[in-house]
């Protein structure tokens, strides 16, 4: 009698894991579904935190040159909280006044390599942070530079 059947145990792997590849996927775009609102939307991702400086153009100090040198920059300040926007409007003025005091005493030499670019950006972060004061400031991104 065992014979004459054929056997069915690779059919009915086969047939077991489509079932179950069906199934689990199924479920799986049911979850991805749960992660929208009511409407349909996805939830809102993060708020922005970043404003733009407007783009700054100072002569650097050339003690013992003949021809002037310049630097261009565009500043995005990083904010860590998204409510604070408002309040960094209003002292941008003063914030501009800062980084172009600060830049006009940088010599060429003060921005070269790796490490002249991260000492700017501590000290733009340190003097941003202070003017800005009670809003806090997580960061001061590079958009541009260039130095002429």
């Amino acid at each position: 009698m065992s014979a004459s059947r054929p056997d069915r145990s690779p059919f009915l792997a086969i047939a077991a894991a489509a079932f179950l590849t069906c199934a689990l996927g199924s479920s799986a775009g049911h979850a991805s579904e749960e992660k929208k609102d009511a409407h349909g939307a996805a939830p809102p991702g993060p708020a922005e935190l970043y404003f733009k400086v407007p783009d700054l153009v100072v002569n650097l100090n050339n003690t013992g040159r003949s021809s002037p040198s310049f630097l261009k920059i565009s500043i995005l300040i990083e904010l860590v909280h998204p409510e604070d926007l408002p309040a960094i409007e209003k002292i941008m003025p003063r914030i501009v006044d800062n980084f172009q005091v600060y830049l006009r005493e940088l010599r060429l030499a003060d921005l070269r390599g790796t490490s002249g670019i991260d000492r700017l950006r501590e000290e733009l972060l340190l003097r941003v942070g202070i003017a800005a004061r009670p809003v806090q400031v997580k960061d001061v991104l590079f958009r541009e530079m260039l130095i002429q």
